[in-house]
Order: C-alpha cells, then structure tokens, then sequence
C-alpha cells in the first residue's frame, strides 16, 4: 500500500537541473507522514517549468489527504 502523506503548505520550488544536451526541472517541497514526521520530496526530470507545476499538483491529489 503507498504510503499517504498530509500537505500543510502549498509552498514548493521549481529548480532548473541542466543535464548534457538539455535542462530539466525538478520539484522541491515538504509534507508530513501518518507519524508526524516531516519529509522533503523531489520530484525531477519533468521538460518543462508547467509540467513540473502540474507534477506536483498531481501528487499532491494522488498521495496526500
């Protein structure tokens, strides 16, 4: 079963990572498991500043309560 996860925030940060032929965009931000414990997550290599928001927005739906 995965593991769901509490958001408190909607901040995150979108960071530019430039790999040998292009540049990537991963996404940074924090949430809280069932324990109370704080996690930081990353999610990286989407192409775009748009798909990484849209990432996020999704995991956010998918993962957290």
């Amino acid at each position: 079963m995965k593991e769901k996860f509490f958001i408190t925030s909607t901040a995150y940060s979108v960071q530019p990572r430039k790999t040998a032929k292009k540049t990537v965009y991963d996404v940074v931000f924090r949430v809280i498991t069932t324990r109370g414990e704080t996690k930081q997550k990353k999610l990286s290599g989407f192409p775009s500043v748009a798909k990484a928001k849209q990432g996020h927005a999704d995991f956010i739906t998918a993962n957290c309560t």
